[in-house]
């Protein structure tokens, strides 16, 4: 009993010490986000991610690997439906009449200051590749939880471009109450070449709206041959960064919104490790079966077989009554658990099937298919709020940076196409200049023939109510009626 009682002490203590939330560092952030990594390119498990430690568990088979995934698919799919289809050149339409991948709507309420935005808005798109760039976002924060984007300004190429940082590098970050950044540090090691010898330096950045402040091992840093001087004035006034945050969730321990994100599989990681677990096991013993020896009774048939062969076969002789009883292994079973498992982990991550199940759906149109599968499109729509606000703020603040340095002089020879940016600067954004909101989009674009079918549909409304329940404004419905109205009468006089 006294033992039973030490062994039951010690196991709580250890327990707690498993669970004691230790002060977050550099390195343990950046092994939280290496962990979330690993399970989408494939690493989790493996023998380097071991010896570091990251994973503990000892309830887990520790001959596991990943041979199931769900999370590089659920990554991919938001790097594909957040921001799906082609970006327009003018930032208004493309040549199919549709709005594209980012349907900016300009609310500036001048017309004239609304091409311009689209003007501005689509230039940086073009400069940036921003069709591809604009799936590295949700791509990042879907699988880590968070993401930052930070705006560099290099006036030497006239140039204001976004660039990913990875999240484990932020070390400090200040949100204000709807999500703008205030305030950021990054912190990581920097390894280079100093007088002919290699040095290691852990490297710091602060940034907030008044300074940049930079750091080499806690100390104050000038570098001439790359910042300049350790503290230099933030002429834009704010923070050029953005962060995403994937899902946000309560700090439990400050009662207020978490400034982490969850990733997109945080809820279904542990059934994860276990469906691994299981299925490395389950896959391992079968391949014992390959290698289980062979029992001859009395050895008759054994001593006709050369020593490489029985080697090979693995043949033991045993006595003429001996034998071997050998534990078998339910196959079955173990696939029911498997199933079970994942279809348990599909459930709760519809998006890790979401393409799958398009496939079975060809027949139905766009908006019964998003009917159909609800579940994921409502995930991708509730994504879609974060990161079409900081697109916004990206947008902004690129245009504004941009429009400072051109005005100032500091873009030198200036193109044509950098006079885009000559209506606005670093006041734009106070006086409503750069105003615009990201439209809604559908999860499952309408084909030519959906589009062709509904404005079939449309046309056959012949009732001002019908046209407003639609959404229709009461003036549109009355321009619609009267316009079929008059059109009918030509058509009556033609024949």
């Amino acid at each position: 009993m006294a033992f039973e009682r030490v062994r039951t002490a010690l196991g709580a203590a250890v327990a707690a010490y498993r669970s004691y939330q230790m002060p977050e560092t550099p390195e343990t952030l950046n092994q939280r986000y290496a962990q979330r990594w690993a399970y989408y390119d494939g690493t989790a498990f493996n023998a380097a991610w071991k010896r570091k430690g990251v994973f503990r568990d000892q309830r887990v088979y520790r001959q596991t690997r990943l041979v199931y995934k769900h999370i590089a698919g659920m990554g991919n799919f938001y790097a594909a439906t957040v921001y799906q289809g082609n970006l327009p050149t003018d930032g208004l339409r493309l040549p199919d009449g549709s709005r594209g991948a980012i349907p900016i709507d300009p609310q500036t309420g001048d017309k004239a200051n609304d091409a311009a935005v689209l003007t501005a808005t689509a230039e940086h798109w073009n400069r940036w590749n921003w069709q591809q760039g604009m799936t590295l976002r949700p791509l990042n924060a879907s699988v880590l939880g968070d993401s930052m984007t930070e705006l560099i300004d290099d006036t030497a190429r006239h140039a204001v471009s976004p660039a990913l940082i990875w999240p484990g590098h932020v070390v400090d970050i200040t949100l204000d109450a709807v999500g703008n950044v205030k305030a950021h540090t990054l912190e990581y090691l920097i390894t280079r070449e100093e007088r002919g010898q290699e040095v290691t330096f852990r490297f710091r950045k602060e940034v907030d709206g008044q300074a940049f402040r930079y750091y080499r091992d806690d100390r104050p840093w000038s570098d001439p041959d790359g910042h300049g001087e350790w503290e230099q004035e933030n002429p834009y006034g704010f923070d050029p960064a953005i962060w995403d945050r994937h899902k946000v969730v309560w700090d439990a321990e400050t009662g207020t919104l978490s400034v982490r994100g969850l990733p997109a599989m945080e809820d279904t990681r542990q059934a994860l490790n276990e469906l691994n677990s299981m299925l490395s096991h389950a896959m391992d013993y079968q391949t014992k079966q390959f290698a289980a020896p062979i029992f001859v009774r009395g050895g008759a048939n054994s001593a006709q077989l050369p020593d490489a062969d029985r080697e090979r076969l693995n043949i033991y002789e045993v006595g003429a009554d001996g034998g071997a009883d050998i534990i078998q292994f339910d196959v079955g079973k173990t696939l029911e658990m498997l199933q079970w498992v994942k279809d348990g982990i599909l459930e709760e991550n519809p998006e890790a099937s979401f393409y799958h199940d398009l496939r079975e759906m060809s027949s139905l149109t766009g908006p019964a298919v998003e009917r159909a599968l609800g579940d994921a499109v409502s995930r991708v729509n509730l994504a879609r709020a974060g990161y079409d606000a900081n697109s916004v703020k990206l947008f902004q603040m690129a245009i504004a940076i941009a429009g400072y340095r051109l005005n100032n002089g500091d873009w030198k020879e200036p193109t044509k196409r950098d006079r885009v940016f000559a209506p606005f600067d670093l006041g734009s954004y106070k006086a409503g200049q750069l105003d615009m909101t990201i439209l809604g989009r559908p999860v499952v674009p309408q084909t030519e023939e959906d589009r062709l079918d509904l404005i079939e549909r449309k046309e056959r409304l012949q009732f001002k109510d019908s046209l407003i329940a639609l959404g229709y404004t009461e003036t549109d419905a009355d321009r619609i009626i009267t316009e079929r109205e008059a059109t009918a009468l030509r058509r009556a006089d033609f024949l």
